[in-house]
């Protein structure tokens, strides 16, 4: 809290530094966001040919981990025993890492990744069946890890024929 940085002064220089880098980092992401969204465009010039699943897919697993630590942070600090604290033993806000404007979302960069693979591959969504559209938007949405998770049609077979 704040009696605790006022005991350690040595430390303000530092996490000023850190807001600094943190701040730059958070604008290269968002030229990063800015150019997978463009690159998901019907019309993406050759300009994002550089944009691959793999980009695609280190970008959705680091927002999620990013999420995660959030999150965890977040029901960290509604913990009964900071109550109990004096407030100025209390952690202090910092709204630095709080921060969102208009930031992608997971969801949205998922979205992306599946216009892209589609349209990569060439496969319009006006050419497939509603059915198989949902299924594959699905799977072109997906991670690299995630799509080894899902059990194969192979697999599938080889469970139902071991069930009779």
């Amino acid at each position: 809290g704040q009696h605790h940085a006022d005991l350690h002064p040595a430390w303000h220089r530092p996490i000023e530094i850190m807001n600094t880098h943190f701040l730059k980092l958070k604008n290269v992401t968002s030229i990063i966001l800015e150019g997978l969204r463009k690159s998901s465009e019907e019309l993406a010039s050759d300009h994002y040919q550089y944009v691959s699943e793999d980009l695609f897919d280190v970008v959705i697993e680091g927002m999620e981990s990013r999420d995660n630590l959030r999150a965890v942070w977040k029901q960290r600090l509604k913990d009964k025993i900071f109550k109990a604290m004096p407030k100025e033993t209390r952690p202090m806000q910092c709204n630095t890492f709080d921060e969102e404007c208009d930031e992608a979302t997971c969801d949205k960069v998922r979205k992306w990744r599946s216009v892209h693979v589609q349209n990569k591959d060439g496969n319009k969504l006006k050419t497939v069946s509603s059915n198989d559209r949902k299924g594959k938007s699905k799977l072109n949405s997906m991670t690299k890890k995630e799509r080894k998770k899902v059990a194969s049609n192979w697999e599938r077979m080889k469970s139902s024929i071991k069930k009779h």
